[in-house]
């Protein structure tokens, strides 16, 4: 029987030699899997080895779409790209928002694999069955908007959906993004990896309709969510300042990342928080995904052109933690960003990090190319932030990452904001015991998608101080967040409106025609996360790098509700040894052989 959700074909491309290879979808393969991230992992294990360059042109780069991608699903612009992560050299992801995972189905494809290095920078273009090399001489070095806009014009088609890297991505700046219609890829340096290849931005465009087993329940389905979603309480102000309008409550909890989080309370809160973008910029609309009702992107049109409302993470990345007070600043700052192709939340953290390395004078001046990087500083920010996109004097070692600048200034490892080499996202967990251990096992380090506890904790009405019960509902969330990142639908009609997280399941049953439940969603989403344990065991990950930072055991929080809070380093061992039972892992947190059969992963059990 042909599964419904799913294109059928799976498209490889070497760069180096320009030959293609298009396969059938195997079935087993896409139930066990499930599409999205599951795709790619599955697919970085079966093709990764110890010692790989993630730089070189054996690297893959996997782009894929997921069963609802593309489908009457909230959201559902959803699209993985999958990689060695040259940030951090283990598995690494990344989801953008969109039409290019529509397109890459309606072009007959779930996944595209990327392998060699094409001979010049090109812009690969996907048009049904043809696929072809473009030269991109004429966008190389522009912006990363700049350029999907540019490449559609000369396409001659605006209905192509078209993602793009920008300079930063080209001079391989291990942080870089890929950028489609606003949205960005933009941890663990996937943008990177497409520069390595020689690929501007790849093209797409598809004629073929996406096959649905029941179109009658998946409409259904889809009008009841949208009446949800559309009646909730917070359905209004998530229109007016999308998650920009969490920035005065996440410092009101104390939680807030200020100044390289040292502090957690930020006192001109007011002045980068959604009210105060809505009083600045008058003229803007909102824009949403595909099939979104809650459209959480603002875009503003200004005398310097559009620009776009920062999210949360990249108004206290570049805001709050580097002590910038005016939104117009923190705007520039977020656009520029935008254009380098440069992560903001791996910039915000780096470029806090050197702000204290300079205020503590273990980088002087004159190593800053004469900027003085003082809290605050936004145009001394903007200078650091093209030196890094060039690679030029200090930028370029700050553009190989933390682990590069712990490298070349140990003195700064304990207040060095990171897990496994990638920079921590925008909340302090001093006092959070459960979101330390969500950065701390997160696969591909510090980053709050994979199990973002934080609320629940500070409920705490469900949790009363159980370590068992806190490591649970980390491992929940580590279950069912990338599980949203396989079906290619964004997570926020449940993370922020409270749907119920079992309608996945019931629109994933309607797609494929296969009736299948949220807790065989869950159990094949676990085998996943323990798929991307084992690559990274492959690499070398073990208990060691499920610490969040030092600076979570050892510095106080200055102020607020968390006012001395520090976490408990004997308390972390034992919540990290009942998180390790509860998945079945050893001591180390390697998986037990029992729990790799048990998830239907007894072919890498002899790697372990």
């Amino acid at each position: 029987m042909i599964l419904g959700g799913y294109a059928g074909k799976t498209l490889e491309i070497d760069l180096t030699t320009e030959k293609i290879k298009i396969r059938s979808l195997n079935r087993n393969f896409a139930l066990k899997y499930v599409g999205g991230r599951g795709f790619g992992a599955r697919l970085i294990w079966d093709r990764s080895y110890y010692g790989l360059n993630p730089l070189g042109p054996e690297n893959l780069l996997i782009m894929a779409a997921g069963p609802l991608t593309g489908l009457l699903v909230p959201g559902s612009g959803k699209t993985a790209f999958v990689s060695i992560s040259p940030a951090t050299g283990i598995y690494g992801d990344s989801n953008i928002g969109g039409h290019i995972g529509l397109k890459l189905k309606q072009a007959g494809y779930d996944f595209l694999i990327l392998t060699g290095k094409a001979t010049q920078p090109s812009v690969l273009k996907i048009e049904d069955k043809t696929v072809e090399l473009l030269s991109a001489d004429s966008y190389w070095s522009k912006g990363a908007v700049q350029a999907e806009f540019e490449i559609k014009k000369d396409l001659g088609d605006q209905s192509f959906a078209v993602c793009t890297i920008g300079p930063a991505g080209e001079n391989l700046v291990r942080f870089a993004t890929i950028q489609s219609e606003h949205r960005f890829a933009g941890r663990t340096g996937l943008g990177a990896v497409l520069g390595s290849k020689n690929i501007k931005a790849i093209a797409i465009q598809g004629s073929q309709p996406i096959p649905v087993a029941n179109k009658e329940r998946l409409l259904k389905l889809f009008k009841d969510a949208n009446t949800y979603l559309r009646e909730h309480q917070i359905a209004e102000i998530y229109q007016r300042q999308g998650t920009l309008g969490l920035v005065e409550g996440v410092n009101e909890v104390g939680i807030l990342p200020v100044r390289n989080f040292r502090d957690a309370v930020f006192e001109h809160v007011l002045e980068i928080d959604g009210n105060k973008f809505e009083e600045t910029y008058t003229d803007w609309h909102a824009h949403s995904c595909l099939y979104c009702h809650i459209a959480c992107e603002g875009v503003a049109n200004t005398e310097k052109g559009l620009r776009i409302r920062p999210q949360y993470e990249n108004a206290v990345m570049l805001g709050s933690n580097l002590a910038i007070k005016n939104i117009t600043e923190l705007v520039e700052l977020n656009n520029l960003c935008n254009e380098l192709g440069i992560d903001t939340i791996s910039a915000g953290n780096l470029i806090g990090l050197l702000m204290e390395m300079y205020e503590r004078k273990i980088i002087s001046k004159e190593e800053f190319n004469g900027i003085e990087l003082t809290w605050g500083n936004a145009e001394a920010i903007q200078a650091i932030l093209k030196l890094i996109t060039k690679r030029e004097g200090i930028g370029n070692i700050i553009a190989d990452g933390i682990l590069n600048v712990i490298k070349k200034w140990p003195q700064c490892k304990d207040f060095a904001m990171h897990v496994k080499g990638l920079e921590q996202s925008g909340y302090d967990t001093r006092g959070l015991l459960g979101m330390s251990l969500a950065y701390g096992t997160a696969d591909i380090g510090a980053h709050h998608n994979r199990a973002w506890v934080a609320y629940q904790e500070l409920d705490k009405k469900d949790l009363n101080n159980s370590l068992k019960k806190i490591a649970q509902l980390v491992i929940f969330h580590q279950h069912f967040r990338p599980l949203m990142d396989c079906l290619g639908a964004c997570r926020f009609p449940w993370i922020e409106f409270g749907i119920n997280p079992e309608i996945y399941a019931d629109f994933y049953s309607a797609a494929i025609g296969v009736e299948t439940s949220f807790k065989q969603l869950m159990e094949r989403s676990e085998a996943i996360y323990n798929l991307t344990r084992v690559i990274n065991i492959r690499f070398g990950i073990k208990r060691k790098d499920d610490y969040p930072p030092p600076r979570t055991f050892n510095d106080p929080v200055p102020q607020g509700p968390f006012k001395g809070k520090v976490i408990d380093r004997a308390q972390y061992d034992q919540i990290l040894d009942c998180y390790y039972k509860l998945r079945g892992w050893d001591k180390e947190g390697i998986p037990l052989k029992e729990t790799l059969l048990r998830l239907g992963l007894e072919d890498v059990i002899e790697f372990v």
